[in-house]
């Protein structure tokens, strides 16, 4: 953990200053902390951010749900709880509802989600809740492209068989052009997606193949992007 960063990259672990151990009296069970790590975080989740999530925001969060599990604002709130008892039978009602919020998904019944219609609907408005299909559907190349296109950052959630087409990275990193991490080599060495992707986010330029790294045409569109990404990169 100390050795690498969430995405990867290396850094230099005599830089990072360990706390000293604590002990957790609030009884927590690990069972309960897996829970919070799926439920709460994994719905609140956003990528990265420097100045509003990063490591330091997250470990706060860790702090506060040790000291006080069974505080409110550490807890999932399932809205089907609240649904009139033949909610679950209507399908306009379930469109109605992932429209409103996306990750409803995650609570409705396997036959709704397996429903092609209620899954376009809520994964293009969020994309993250590609996490909540089915794989079955996560292989359907308009559903990858659908969430993709609202949220790049989802590219690790398409099925394997089609994560790697052109077409599907290409609505990735055009979105969010980090997530060229997460492509294979040919990907990282095609001019067109990385243009893409450096347009969309100056920092994929380290993970561009060597031989287009420090290309005209590639520097240039990561400087209009960002030059401080690209100093960063050269200096790497």
């Amino acid at each position: 953990f100390k050795a690498f960063r969430a995405m990867g990259p290396g850094r230099n672990p005599g830089r990072c200053a360990q706390e000293p151990r604590q002990p957790v009296t609030s009884g927590i069970s690990l069972r309960q902390l897996l829970g919070w790590i799926d439920g709460p975080v994994e719905e609140r989740w956003v990528p990265y951010d420097l100045l509003k999530a990063n490591c330091q925001h997250f470990a706060a969060d860790l702090q506060s749900f040790l000291l006080d599990p069974v505080a409110p604002e550490h807890h999932s709130e399932n809205p089907l709880l609240a649904a009139p008892l033949n909610w679950k039978e209507e399908r306009a009602s379930a469109m109605a509802s992932v429209a409103r919020n996306p990750k409803v998904l995650k609570y409705l019944p396997d036959r709704l989600r397996r429903n092609r219609e209620v899954v376009l609907q809520a994964v293009s408005n969020d994309g993250n809740a590609l996490k909540y299909v089915p794989e079955q559907l996560r292989a359907d190349p308009e559903v990858a492209m659908a969430a993709l296109r609202q949220n790049g950052y989802v590219l690790p959630y398409v099925h394997a068989s089609i994560r790697q087409r052109r077409d599907v990275v290409m609505a990735a990193v055009a979105q969010n052009g980090y997530i060229l991490c997460h492509t294979v080599e040919r990907h990282r060495e095609d001019r067109d997606i990385v243009l893409a992707a450096v347009r969309a986010d100056a920092h994929a330029l380290r993970y561009v193949s060597a031989g287009l790294r420090y290309d005209p045409e590639v520097m240039m569109a990561a400087s209009f992007q960002n030059p401080l990404a690209v100093f960063r990169s050269a200096m790497c």
